[in-house]
């Protein structure tokens, strides 16, 4: 059993998996944004329109079971915007609307586990846990991108102020890696087990 809360009070109880990310629309909804949250419950979604007072369920697609990050890519889709999803199951797929989805092109067969995306290069980030990573400049087709060798990938964070990418993960040998432009990454260090960075 799944919960979501909006402090103080509890607005929506789902069975469907544990939750492992959560992303925010600005643009999409009905003039107050698109909450969408992803679960590894065969590839379900959650969206709140109402600032996060209800939720409706959805799936990301059928072939994408376990979703694990989600991010809204603004500069995609023309403008637009896309929401981008990684799934431990190898794929990555991108949705205008967080509703209707579709497969990305060019990802090999990996367990990715976060995105997150540079509004100032328009560029997604996927990392996995083999410490692949791999990059977008539309959400659709992706590239890998040089690891320098890292492992055990988990979570990676943009930081606008000092345009920088940071990725880290499970190995305390290589498990820290940045990069400025999510192409060309460089070992930064250790930093014990991490699995999250924001």
């Amino acid at each position: 059993l799944s919960t979501i809360f909006d402090s103080p009070k509890l607005v929506s109880t789902q069975s469907l998996g544990a939750w492992y990310d959560i992303t925010f629309s600005p643009t999409l909804g009905t003039g107050q944004g698109r909450f969408l949250a992803v679960s590894n419950g065969s590839g379900n979604t959650i969206r709140s329109d109402d600032n996060g007072e209800t939720w409706t369920t959805g799936n990301v697609v059928n072939t994408a079971p376990d979703p694990t990050g989600v991010v809204w890519c603004s500069g995609f889709n023309g403008g637009d915007g896309y929401f981008v999803s990684c799934s431990v199951n190898s794929l990555l797929h991108y949705s205008a609307d967080g509703i209707t989805w579709a497969a990305g092109t060019g990802t090999t067969s990996f367990a990715w586990w976060a995105t997150e995306y540079s509004l100032e290069l328009n560029r997604v980030i996927a990392v996995a846990s083999n410490g692949e990573i791999s990059y977008s400049n539309d959400g659709i087709a992706w590239s890998a991108a040089s690891d320098d060798g890292v492992a055990d990938l988990n979570c990676v964070a943009w930081a606008p102020e000092i345009n920088l990418f940071v990725a880290v993960g499970d190995s305390i040998a290589t498990n820290c890696v940045t990069s400025s432009d999510g192409i060309t990454w460089t070992k930064a260090g250790t930093l014990g087990a991490a699995f999250s960075v924001r």
